[in-house]
């Protein structure tokens, strides 16, 4: 009988300034996955960057062009079914590719990133549920089918990405907890340099105009189900400890 090792599916798209420690180790472990096709890391610093894999490729800018139109460019560059877009400061069990394109699959889908409670989570098997709100921390690992993705304007540069693209998801978004990825938030745009910058961005979602659009409704009713489901399991968990408790005296 003939195993067959899994196809390639997942681009990995890093932007860095070369400012993160975590880089090095975060590049290396996506490599390494089965699951992952390519990893282009686009260097936004002028320090040169190489890696010697035919994995992973470096796209070097002349001058930092920014994390969101770093984004859109690499996507453009990317050959993968599946984007995982990460920040340069994020490690995590690369298990988790195999978790994820499971639900990829799934129709339905849109992008799916962490909620905060990975962000002090102990390792455990992750949760996932659907949200029509963007949660904490869901931004730094995102994961979707490549139709998900949509354009960035351009005018936004270091903020807002994560929230253009969950607005403009074409399915409902998803969140995963219960697994961790440390990081130290901001390693980057936490700089005061780019405190204009921000200011910009922040002016600019102020005045951008979304269009209405069923899937926040579909998202509700999604995640009513869902809760419906949870709460009676929680239900039935507790009526078989009640009859083990009753069967014990």
């Amino acid at each position: 009988m003939t195993i067959r090792a899994p196809r390639p599916v997942f681009s990995v798209i890093v932007p860095t300034l070369l400012r993160a420690e975590e880089l090095q180790q975060l590049v290396q472990d996506c490599e390494d996955h089965p699951l992952v096709l390519e990893v282009l890391v686009i260097n936004n610093a002028t320090d040169p960057l190489s890696w010697n894999s035919p994995k992973v490729r470096v796209l070097q800018q002349q001058e930092n062009i920014y994390v969101n139109p770093a984004w859109d460019l690499v996507v453009r560059e990317s050959r993968g079914k599946y984007l995982a877009i990460l920040n340069d400061d994020v490690l995590f069990n690369p298990k988790i590719f195999t978790f994820i394109a499971k639900w990829l699959g799934v129709p339905g889908i849109g992008i799916i990133g962490p909620n905060n409670s990975c962000l002090i989570a102990p390792n455990g098997q992750p949760i996932l549920r659907p949200t029509n709100e963007r949660p904490t921390g869901w931004g730094i690992a995102m994961f979707m089918r490549r139709d998900a993705y949509t354009a960035i304007p351009e005018e936004l540069r270091v903020f807002y990405g994560d929230d253009w693209l969950f607005r403009n998801s074409p399915r409902t978004n998803w969140t995963h907890g219960n697994y961790p990825i440390p990081t130290e938030m901001s390693v980057t745009s936490g700089d005061p340099k780019f405190n204009p910058i921000i200011a910009a961005d922040d002016e600019v979602w102020r005045n951008l105009e979304f269009s209405p659009s069923k899937q926040p409704k579909i998202a509700r009713i999604v995640i009513q189900l869902s809760r419906a489901l949870n709460a009676h399991i929680r239900t039935q968990k507790r009526s078989a400890i009640s009859l083990l408790i009753k069967a014990q005296d």
